[in-house]
């Protein structure tokens, strides 16, 4: 134990203890909201998947068939766009409420 610290979400352990969606926690919810767009759909997932899921660049980059670096500038697009299309904002923000997340 780490006597006079306190809790901290940055910790290794702690993160690792904390309930994340997977990969496909992501893909299948999307999948059900998402069905007419293809494209829109698997930018919300890799956006998903790189806020939410705790894994690695390496680990999304190769589920999505990307670059590191591809992850990240997907994910900051889709950010971008979702602030400007309050349908997709809302859209998304459904969409974070199936995952499932920790309160930690």
């Amino acid at each position: 134990m780490m006597r006079g610290k306190q809790p901290d979400r940055e910790l290794a352990a702690l993160r690792d203890m904390t309930n994340r969606p997977g990969l496909d926690d992501p893909e299948q919810v999307v999948n059900l909201m998402l069905q007419t767009d293809e494209n829109l759909a698997r930018q919300v997932k890799l956006y998903l998947c790189h806020r939410y899921s705790g894994k690695k660049l390496r680990k999304i980059a190769e589920r999505f068939g990307v670059s590191e670096s591809g992850v990240t500038q997907a994910s900051r697009r889709i950010q971008i766009k979702q602030k400007n299309d309050k349908k997709l904002g809302k859209l998304i923000t459904k969409t974070v409420k199936e995952l499932p997340l920790s309160n930690v």
